[in-house]
């Protein structure tokens, strides 16, 4: 493995984008729950928020993956930067 640190970045990317993908669906799922149970609103109320989590969590996570995708090519620019400066040095 070339860089486990990028393979570690990656696994975290993976496990964050399902992280906010099930949790909004989850939590309105609770609300839904709720609502129904102790507060007398039909049970509409579960495919309602059910589906409001779910345009959620899509958009957290497209929204996540795109500003941890823009964050990871900086690095690797600075990466690159970084090396291409050095050998330069090694050259004078």
């Amino acid at each position: 493995m070339k860089n486990p640190i990028s393979a570690f970045y990656g696994f975290h990317m993976t496990v964050q984008a399902i992280v906010s993908l099930l949790s909004p669906p989850a939590l309105l799922t609770l609300l839904a729950w709720y609502l129904h149970t102790y507060q007398g609103v039909g049970e509409w109320i579960y495919a309602l928020l059910i589906f409001f989590g779910l345009i959620t969590g899509f958009y957290s996570m497209i929204r996540y993956l795109l500003a941890a995708s823009k964050y990871s090519h900086a690095l690797d620019r600075q990466a690159e930067e970084k090396k291409k400066k050095k050998n330069d040095e090694h050259r004078l």
